[in-house]
């Protein structure tokens, strides 16, 4: 397994993988298109933005977004695997590994927001080390409903 930049060719893959949970991934404000989310990545991109794509034999199979704030602190923005991938350990091999590799570049801090409806996420967090540090009640909709959001954070261990 190797990490590295997601190709820009992945990008309708790793659209196609968030289409199979959209209501844990994306809201009324999200893109409808693959290329609407195409032209926002590389906007994300272009501003700072990392995404990590986890890539096994040389296949896609996830993509781990991370939006630097200060040389020391950080926001996850989406964490997605292949359906092939779930569920397999595979991605808590993989993000470790990331976390490993933010924690190298003198990383501290990690924040995370989810939908509080997504347990999958909480659980998956949870097992690697992020703590719940806050809930934003109703801050954005899905099918016109506000959703709360759940706040996360990872330290690393000294």
């Amino acid at each position: 397994m190797t990490l590295h930049p997601l190709a820009p060719t992945d990008f309708r893959l790793l659209w196609d993988w968030m289409q199979d949970d959209p209501d844990c991934n994306l809201d009324d404000d999200s893109p409808v298109t693959v290329e609407g989310f195409c032209k926002i990545l590389e906007s994300r991109l272009d501003a700072g933005e990392i995404v990590t794509g986890i890539y096994e034999g040389g296949e896609p199979i996830g993509a781990i977004g991370y939006a630097p704030s200060t040389p020391d602190r950080g926001w996850l923005h989406g964490i997605c695997f292949s359906p092939e991938a779930q569920g397999t350990g595979k991605a808590h091999v993989a993000f470790q590994h990331f976390l490993e590799l933010r924690e190298a570049e003198g990383v501290r801090l990690i924040n995370a927001a989810f939908y509080v409806t997504n347990q999958r996420v909480s659980r998956f967090l949870s097992k690697s080390g992020f703590v719940p540090t806050d809930v934003r009640y109703g801050p954005v909709t899905q099918h016109g409903q506000p959703v709360d959001v759940q706040v996360m954070a990872y330290t690393p261990q000294e």
